[in-house]
This record gives C-alpha cells, structure tokens and sequence, in this order.
C-alpha cells in the first residue's frame, strides 16, 4: 500500500495509508508514522491513530521533487515543455493525474514534451491540488 494524503472533515490535507471502515461507508486515515512510535508490537488490541477522510479526494503518493517534497495525484507541478514555435524548452505548470489510455500516471496541460521525456528530476511541487478548494 503506498501513502496517500487526503481531506478530513475539516478540509485539512491528512497522511498517512487509507483503509475502508467496517460499515464501508468511511475512509479511515491511519499515519504509519504514529503507528510505529506510539505503538508496541505487544500490546494487544490497540487502536492505532486515524482521522476520517472523504473518499473522493484520495491521493496517491507518486515522486518527491527535486526540493525533497512529497507530489501526490492531484498535486500541480511545474515541469519543463518544449515549445515548438519558439524551439526552446520552457517551464510549465500542469496537474499529475491517471491517465486510463496510458495506464499510469501523467501531467496535464502538456504542449509537446511526451511523458516519457519529462525530467522528473527537475519537477517541482507547487503546494496546490485539484481538491484544495474541495468543500
């Protein structure tokens, strides 16, 4: 299972893994990193830390950019295109999202660069994503 952030009730980013409640009805966000400090092998029947979270704004952990932040599904990212007209590279800004046709992950708003030609290396996270203004 790979992290994955999401919205709680409070639209605030939670993160952690994602895990359907018993009812189903619920997402259930656990952070892995309270889950190992707070908790011992040994003790039986405890409850490790979650938050609730909508379903729908789930995003998957997909590349940390080259300033060392984490870039989810979702996230925007500024990334380097190739401009046709003018011939040179240029900096664009685009959102990562599932690409059915591809089966995998792509960036939007692309003009020319194909996305195996990105420079991921070069890919930076500009703090936003689709679900920010979730309500």
């Amino acid at each position: 299972m790979k992290k994955c952030k999401a919205l709680n009730s409070s639209n605030e980013w939670v993160y952690g893994y994602p895990v359907p409640s018993s009812s189903g009805n619920t997402v259930l966000m656990y952070t892995f990193i309270d889950i190992c400090e707070d908790y011992d092998d040994d003790e039986v029947g405890a409850v490790a830390p979650y938050d609730t979270v909508k379903r729908d704004s789930i995003c998957e952990y997909i590349l940390t950019d080259q300033n060392g932040n984490e870039v989810f599904n979702g996230d925007e990212v500024n990334f380097f295109d190739w401009d046709s007209v003018s011939e040179n590279e240029c900096l664009n800004t685009g959102f990562i999202e599932w690409d059915e046709d591809s089966i995998g992950f792509s960036v939007t708003n692309r003009w020319s660069v194909e996305m195996s030609e990105i420079d991921y290396s070069k890919v930076t996270a500009t703090g936003r994503n689709i679900h920010d203004n979730d309500q």
